[in-house]
């Protein structure tokens, strides 16, 4: 992965999908998710894409419940649990303790851990503004987000990426509602529009501190 000087936008390459197969995994078998499950998939196909050590924050969902039935863990990396609201506050809060941590010489890394948090609609949701003050502040971390368009922890209740029209324990079809009412929210868009807002507000008043 390499930045592109003139776009300042990364270039990733990426190595034949048959070697991923030979990394080890960073999450164990054996957890409690629902057979046919996609998130652990998808996670180890991400986890085997970072070269190197990484910190994991995994806010409350079904990623996290399933892996962490006490006294057990699924997890071979270092993993945080926080809950929904403040996700992405506390990694972040982490990755800048880290580095300083780093640079005054006080910890001994052969190179920077990678740092991700883990959330699903429900999650993301509940934490959108930590989300997004993280995205702006333009810290060192990844989110990633496993879209299941609803609260499948607490009973497949509607999120913001729940379809129009869908059926979920908050969202009932039949004579007074239709499923949702409105259509899902894309959340790079909205993230995306809220740094243009955010950079038309800086240039308007000009203030070193925003």
């Amino acid at each position: 992965m390499t930045i592109d000087q003139d776009t300042n936008k990364l270039k990733v390459k990426l190595p034949p999908l048959r070697s991923l197969t030979s990394k080890p995994k960073r999450i164990a078998s054996g957890h409690g998710a629902c057979p046919g499950c996609g998130i652990f998939g998808g996670l180890e196909m991400f986890f085997k894409g970072i070269e190197g050590d990484i910190v994991v924050l995994f806010q409350t969902g079904c990623a996290y419940v399933v892996t962490t039935a006490y006294p057990y863990s699924s997890h071979k990396q270092t993993m945080i649990h926080n809950l929904f609201q403040n996700g992405a506050a506390t990694l972040s809060g982490t990755v800048e303790a880290f580095l300083e941590l780093k640079n005054r010489g006080e910890i001994e890394v052969s190179s920077d851990a990678t740092f991700v948090m883990v959330t699903g609609d429900g999650g993301m949701d509940s934490g959108m503004g930590s989300a997004i003050g993280t995205a702006l502040r333009n810290h060192k971390l990844i989110m990633l987000e496993y879209d299941n368009e609803g609260y499948m922890n607490t009973g497949s209740r509607m999120s913001y990426s729940t379809p129009l029209g869908h059926m979920t324990s908050t969202s009932t079809v039949g004579k007074a509602q239709k499923g949702k009412a409105f259509h899902h929210k894309d959340l790079s868009e909205f993230e995306e529009e809220v740094e243009k807002r955010w950079q038309r507000l800086k240039a308007k008043h000009e203030n070193p501190y925003l």
